[in-house]
């Protein structure tokens, strides 16, 4: 009989890379990579407008966060400057100043997918080291920051039309904060979108940096609730920047439809006058 142990499968790594889009340069990131101008930084980008220590990408089981380190002319993800750590997937632009690279995977090839890390099933007997899969977005997200804990997302279930969140442990969404009540606030998804409210009238919420007891929620949005913070991607929203790629379009739509309705009329009313 063999009773010899099972041997152990050889985890396939796919590493994340950031490659500018100016020159092709190639930035293999580990579980943390600095940006900046000092020589220990992985990313080291010669400007002065460059900060010495500009941003951090981390790499964890809860994804890719990149945070941007006080610098003086800013992180940008998809065109929009971060203030907080921010969740990003293979194929976002990052920018740190006007150098600009896109997250990617040397494997994948697959700028619509996004970067999870996930752990071996607990049946496996024994470890593995963490392995990045690459899946598609599908799903809408809540990232929480909380003071006390590193940042984390929440996949939101679509089978789910509302979620309890508070400090309770009953709490679909559970957050680790004094500042929050038990049963905080209710997130709610009906036919129209997602809405919050709080539980409580003493303890309002800030959508936006805005004082409300309920509120329609977008893509992008933030809600404080005590000293957290939650931000919200949607489905059809998954990544920052979405919104306002979909807003230009409309705008250029709604130019062309203009011109064109006015050629028309311009050309009726030289049929006009010609046939007069």
């Amino acid at each position: 009989m063999n009773t010899s142990s099972p041997k152990q499968e050889k985890t396939q790594v796919q590493p994340l890379c950031l490659i500018s889009t100016k020159d092709g340069s190639r930035f293999e990131l580990g579980s943390e990579t600095l940006v900046g101008r000092e020589v220990e930084c992985k990313v080291l980008l010669d400007s002065p407008l460059i900060s010495r220590y500009h941003a951090k990408l981390s790499i964890s089981e809860r994804g890719v966060l990149v945070e941007d380190l006080n610098s003086a002319n800013g992180t940008f993800v998809n065109g929009r400057r971060i203030r907080d750590i921010t969740a990003v997937s293979i194929g976002d632009e990052l920018c740190f100043e006007t150098q600009r690279f896109r997250l990617t995977s040397p494997e994948s090839g697959n700028c619509d997918a996004t970067a999870m890390l996930t752990r071996p099933s607990p049946k496996v007997a024994y470890e593995q080291d963490a392995t990045i899969y690459l899946q598609p977005v599908t799903a809408a997200k809540l990232l929480v920051h909380n003071p006390s804990a590193a940042a984390y997302e929440v996949k939101l279930d679509a089978d789910k039309k509302n979620w309890l969140i508070g400090r309770s442990a009953a709490a679909d969404i559970q957050i680790d904060d004094a500042s929050i009540s038990r049963e905080h606030a209710r997130l709610r998804l009906s036919e129209t979108g997602y809405y919050i409210e709080t539980l409580s009238r003493q303890r309002p919420l800030l959508i936006n940096g805005v004082r409300r007891s309920q509120s329609e929620l977008r893509s992008g949005d933030e809600i404080r609730l005590g000293q957290s913070q939650l931000k919200l991607y949607t489905n059809d929203d998954a990544r920052p920047g979405a919104r306002e790629k979909r807003s230009e379009l409309s705008a250029g739509i709604s130019w062309l439809l203009t011109a064109a309705i006015s050629l028309i009329a311009i050309t009726l009313l030289l049929l006009f006058i010609f046939a007069s």
